[in-house]
Parts: C-alpha cells; structure tokens; sequence
C-alpha cells in the first residue's frame, strides 16, 4: 500500500509538472508571432501592416474592403488593418468613418442603419466612384483573412463586448490585435482575457501624461511582453521618438507608422515613393520592425530588396 501511494505521489507531481511546464510555455508564447504561424520581426524579417486594408489610396480595391484584403493577403501583409462601427441593430460592419457617405453610396451615421440596410450599400473606390462590392462585417473580414495574417482591429475600445463575441465564433482570437493608449492597469480592466489571447500594442505618444512610467509600467508589467510597442512621434527630438531605444533594449518590437507626417516626424509613405532610403529606410535605420503604411506592395518590395522579407 505504501508502495503504490509513492508510486501515484510521484506520477501525480511528474504530471503536475508537465502541465505547469506546458502552461508556463503557453504563457511565455503569446504575443510572439514566431511561436504560432505568423513570422515574428527581426533584424531579418520587418512585417507589414496594411493601413486600411491596404485599400485607402492605391488599387481598385475600396478601403476596408474584402478585396482589398485579399489583394493584401496576396501580397503577403502581415497585419490588415481594418476599423469597425456598430449598426443600429448591434452589428459590427468594417467602416472608417462614423458616416456612410464619403465611403459608400449610403448616407447618415452608420449607428442609424440596420445591418440589413448597410448591405444594401455599395462602395466607393479611392477616386469616388460606386463599385459593385457590399460594405463587410467584422465577422466576413475574420473568415477571409483566416489563420493567413493578424487583423489590427481599430476602433474597437468601445465595442468589445460585440467584438469578443464574433472572434469566439469564427476562432479568430489568435489572429486579432489591439491597440490603445491607455495604461496597464486600465488596459487590463478594458481587455481582460484578450491580452493573454491577442495581440496587444500599447501606443506611445506626447499627449500621453507621465510617459516615462506609462512605457516602463508595459514594459516591465506585462507579461510576457507587449506585441510591440507603436510609437507615433512629430519631430524627431520628441519624448516618444526617444523611446524607441528603450523597446529595442528590451527585445520588443518597434511599431512605426509612416501614414502621416505627423506620425512618423515626416518619414512617410509619400517621402518613401520618391527616396525610399529616407522613409521607410530612415525608419528602419531608427528601429522598426514593424511598418505601417498606405503602400503595402511598394514596401514590401523595398524590404525584399534590403533582404529584410
């Protein structure tokens, strides 16, 4: 008898063993696309995010649109970045602006509409003119995109308690990431599981108070680490801009985006079509592992050819 309680003793702790083993392992993999089926960033590898699907000012393709992220998807974007609004009815459609009417052939706030409303819409293409192709729902876009890149879900802070729901039904948690400015604390009270599920990539940026302690608190108090960190900066002396070095100390990601002038202390997407060496090459020169641009197909060319895809 004596026997087989050391016996059961010791297989039950060899067992506890290897499931606190695996779950440490889990823990210490997410938010690391290397570890699942996407290519993590490194001094070999810069990933590409998409602005808008990549639709927003080259191609046929409508911003924000299936086709749009398809074309992307061929292209072989890492991120697609879409933004969602809620339907009068309590539907998420994919929809940068709160109205229908720049983007579509709908008019008014896109919350006026029911579902069934908005898809009887079509949208516009860059220059304005009506495309055959229906205006999507966040769960559409989940299902196309698939396992084949991350989904940067926008404008989502808010919408979360419908945002959940849809990734849950379509098993897309692993492939969505989020981003917001918001400390730890209050990033743990709005996302709750879906930091340890997800990507999570805090902004930093100036009008962030305090933001010394705003980085070091996701820094150093999560865990494992952020996806990466996004820096948005003016000019290049800025406090924001500063911190890129502090990221790359710590072997996380810096996030660049090179859609606005603003955003990036004038190393934008526009400057890169003309001098690429001092857009999207000034930003890898100052850190970026990760790209986001209006360009996708530019970028990702000029990454293959610096032996960076």
């Amino acid at each position: 008898m004596c026997i087989f309680k050391t016996v059961f003793l010791s297989i039950s702790v060899l067992f506890l063993s290897i499931v606190a083993c695996s779950q440490q392992n889990s823990v210490e993999k997410i938010g690391t696309i290397e570890t699942r089926q996407f290519n993590f960033p490194s001094d070999k590898y810069v990933m590409v995010a998409a602005h808008r699907a990549g639709g927003f000012k080259h191609g046929d393709a409508p911003e924000n649109s299936l086709s749009a992220i398809k074309h992307a998807l061929e292209l072989g974007v890492d991120i697609i970045e879409i933004d969602v609004r809620i339907t009068l009815d309590y539907k998420l459609v994919v929809m940068h602006d709160k109205t229908l009417d720049r983007t579509s052939n709908g008019t008014g706030k896109v919350s006026y509409h029911t579902l069934n409303e908005i898809k009887q819409f079509y949208l516009k293409d860059k220059n304005g003119s009506i495309t055959k192709e229906r205006i999507p729902t966040l769960e559409e876009v989940m299902i196309t995109v698939g396992n084949k890149a991350l989904v940067f879900i926008d404008k989502s802070e808010l919408l979360l308690d419908y945002v959940i729901p849809i990734l849950n039904k379509t098993n897309s948690v692993s492939q969505s990431l989020f981003m917001d400015f918001i400390n730890l604390g209050d990033a743990k009270k709005r996302y709750g599981n879906l930091l340890s599920k997800s990507y999570f990539v805090p902004g930093v940026h100036n009008s962030i108070s305090n933001l010394d302690k705003y980085f070091s608190e996701f820094e150093e108090g999560f865990m494992p680490k952020p996806a990466a960190f996004a820096f948005w900066f003016k000019e290049e002396d800025s406090k924001s801009f500063s911190l890129i070095k502090n990221a790359a100390n710590s072997h996380i990601p810096v996030w660049i985006n090179t859609t606005t002038i603003d955003q990036c202390a004038g190393h934008t997407d526009e400057e890169s079509l003309v001098n690429p060496d001092n857009g999207w090459g000034w930003a890898l020169k100052n850190g970026a592992n990760i790209i986001f641009t209006d360009e996708p197909e530019a970028l990702i060319k000029y990454l293959n050819s610096k032996g960076l895809r």
